[in-house]
């Protein structure tokens, strides 16, 4: 018998559900790329064969996605939250019992326990036109990116500007390759890996930090290289990234004349101010808005593109 009859007799045999048995036989697309990262960061590969993907509730669309690339009608399982976990999230689980998947994931280097020693893909596991789309799967289960704060000082005055941190965690190898290929790919620094000491075993994370005054895109270039093939995405972090992109956006339309230093939370305040007060003078439009020289609120209505009737807008304003 051929292998492709030994897989069917088995599936038609033991198999109680429907399942694309030859899935993970050879990753030769963008979304096969993108299940395998997911199946890094989140899957469980135990040696009987039993294949388990477990994501919180609000990602069940995604599982859902990973249901039907599979080809599986073996339903979707709600998880409640154990008794002394730390987490009160439910969470939704889809299980697969079949020895040639298995099989074939560890082939792919996903294979039992791989928590403690999981190594990044060789270019015959996933090939380099696919690999931009595994590390968005891998960051869909084991990446993150969060708000915080950038402060500094200017002319005395203390300043805080939006900030955002993004990175994966996981296994030293995984994060250097990663770092390698966003080096070369988006030209990300090489940062230095944090090793967590909260757990008793080597797991890090690899972190990039950018300001809404970032002027070298790092969020952009990094939005780009991962979703650019993307058949489907995580909505909740996909959601991230385009909150922060409009962010910026919102923030480089409305740039303060002279290259003044404020918070996003300033810019906006000012700009309501002086669209909302075009008939009152100079005078009266800089003592809202709290600053002693009145002349340099007509170059903020030009600057801001705001129309103010008796000011002279050159054609380039």
């Amino acid at each position: 018998m051929t292998e492709e009859e030994i897989r069917q007799k088995h599936l038609n045999t033991y198999c109680t559900y429907n399942i694309d048995i030859n899935y993970f036989r050879k990753i030769d697309s963008h979304a096969k790329a993108q299940v395998l990262g997911m199946m890094y960061a989140d899957g469980c590969n135990r040696n009987s064969g039993h294949i388990s993907i477990s994501l919180m509730i609000d990602d069940l669309e995604y599982l859902e996605f990973i249901k039907k690339e599979l080809k599986s009608d073996r339903p979707i399982y709600i998880e409640e939250p154990k008794k002394n976990s730390k987490s009160s999230n439910k969470m939704v689980k889809l299980c697969i019992t079949n020895i040639f998947i298995s099989n074939d994931l560890i082939k792919l280097g996903c294979w039992p326990r791989k928590t403690y020693n999981l190594n990044f893909p060789t270019k015959e596991q996933v090939p380099e036109e696919f690999i931009n789309s595994f590390i968005l799967g891998f960051f869909e289960g084991d990446g993150t990116i969060f708000k915080s704060a950038y402060n500094c000082k200017y002319k005395e005055k203390s300043y805080s500007y939006p900030c955002w941190n993004f990175g994966f965690v996981g296994t030293k190898n995984m994060l250097e390759n990663i770092q390698i290929i966003l080096n070369k790919m988006c030209d990300f620094p090489i940062n230095k890996l944090l090793l967590d000491k909260r757990v008793s075993y080597d797991f890090y994370s690899l972190m990039y930090n950018a300001s809404i005054t970032d002027k070298n895109n790092k969020i952009e270039r990094l939005h780009s290289y991962l979703y650019k093939d993307a058949i489907f995405v995580m909505k909740r972090k996909k959601e991230s990234f385009e909150k922060i992109l409009k962010l910026k956006q919102n923030y480089n339309s409305r740039k303060a004349p002279h290259n003044s230093i404020f918070s996003i939370e300033e810019y906006n305040r000012r700009y309501k101010i002086l669209k909302e007060n075009i008939d009152l003078s100079l005078v009266e439009v800089a003592k809202l808005i709290g600053i002693k020289d009145y002349t340099t609120i007509s170059d903020m209505y030009k600057k801001w593109n705001i129309f103010r009737p008796g000011l002279k807008y050159s054609k380039n304003e």
